[in-house]
């Protein structure tokens, strides 16, 4: 049983590579599918069905043409004798069919001159390989991606006060009470400007601990301003001599996030006669397919 299971499962997988080949090909020549199903039972010339893995009938320039394809799951290279009964399946049908053969495994050297006489394509449709993702013509596959992740800790603020310019406030704001010449500050509502820029207090706590700075802990400084402006809510806009703050800073964090591109190779179709192989990818939940040369 489970050999027929993986036979139906390997039918699903080249129906989908082939279905998304397919659709690539309509985007290129003028091309309509009118019908692409599994199980397809025909009747031959003798009125008995003859069942063909993989049906596909479509339109090619206003001609209507029927291709078969019989899918096999084996474990080794398919022989003369095999693709010859495919051949006499085929033939006994009164419709005009065009047989391909596809399989995981390739095929021996009598059954490739069997195909090349008798005109059947051979397939070889698979699961992807090593040698899928080495460069062809320096143009390679972006396979994996490394990032990393650096998050700086914000300056966590535990107080922060302000010296006013004194002079300046009696000199242009007489109506404040200097009487206590500090001022103790709401980070959410407050802002400073600073040589014409205008910075929330988060903000501006980058003169006072550079992001690129590596000190971490807890600490407090004070600095000095030449030309800096506190625009509080309350108080309006007031010169501003110093700024005493106690903040902690933890360490960055770093977090590596790695990216496997091979799933978005979901599998490879080799046409064998022709030397080319077709790699169909996924994006976005969308087909993408590639032609390259099968080294």
């Amino acid at each position: 049983m489970s050999g027929y299971n993986d036979a139906i499962e390997y039918e699903k997988f080249v129906q989908f590579l082939y279905h998304a080949v397919r659709k690539a090909d309509e985007e290129i020549v003028n091309l309509t599918t009118l019908e692409l199903t599994r199980r397809k039972r025909i009747c031959n010339r003798y009125g008995a069905f003859r069942e063909f893995d993989i049906y596909w009938k479509y339109e090619l320039d206003g001609i209507v043409r029927k291709t078969v394809v019989e899918c096999k799951n084996y474990n080794s290279p398919i022989q003369i004798d095999q693709l010859d009964a495919f051949v006499c399946k085929t033939r006994d049908i009164d419709e005009d069919l065009s047989p391909v053969i596809a399989t995981k495994t390739g095929y021996q050297s009598g059954a490739k001159k069997a195909a090349d006489y008798h005109g059947v394509e051979i397939l070889v449709v698979r699961e992807q390989k090593e040698p899928d993702w080495k460069p062809e013509d320096g143009i390679a596959f972006l396979r994996y991606i490394s990032i990393e992740v650096v998050m700086f800790d914000v300056p966590k603020i535990h107080n922060l006060r302000m010296v006013m310019d004194e002079v300046w406030i009696e000199a242009n704001r007489p109506d404040i009470d200097m009487t206590a010449s500090t001022m103790s500050l709401s980070t959410h509502d407050s802002c400073i400007q600073h040589s014409g820029n205008i910075h929330s207090i988060e903000e501006f706590m980058n003169y006072i601990h550079p992001p690129e700075s590596e000190e971490y802990g807890r600490f407090q400084k004070e600095k000095s301003f030449k030309d800096a402006y506190l625009l509080d809510p309350i108080h309006g806009r007031l010169k501003v001599h110093s700024l005493k703050v106690d903040y902690s800073v933890g360490p960055p964090l770093t977090q590596t996030i790695n990216l496997d591109g091979t799933s978005a190779l979901l599998g490879v179709i080799e046409y064998v006669q022709k030397g080319v192989k077709k790699l169909v990818f996924e994006k976005n939940d969308v087909e993408r397919v590639v032609t390259r040369r099968i080294g």
